[in-house]
């Protein structure tokens, strides 16, 4: 595995080494990138590793946000304390 310098220039590009562009590739080949056996197998391993019963994962950070209000029963009509840049998709 060669590693490459990340270069400042490319912040918007994901660097991806071995395992890590193997996987994606994976999902790509797959043709479809909704919550399939390979979002379950990795929900699983996550959890494994961080040793909890459970977790979900997600394709951005308003549904990472939305999904922690539901898991904690804040819904409509609740108050919610947040700074609005940034998540002005939750009010």
């Amino acid at each position: 595995m060669s590693l490459t310098i990340p270069d400042a220039r490319r912040n918007a590009t994901p660097y991806l080494y071995g395992r890590e562009a193997a996987s994606v590739a994976r999902v790509l080949e797959a043709g479809h990138y909704g919550h399939t056996d390979l979002t379950a197998e990795f929900e699983r391993r996550i959890a494994a590793y961080l040793g909890v019963p459970d977790v979900v994962a997600v394709s951005s950070g308003t549904a990472a946000l939305h999904s922690a209000l539901l898991a904690t029963g804040i819904g409509l009509g609740d108050d919610r304390l947040c700074r609005e840049e940034g998540v002005g998709s939750l009010f």
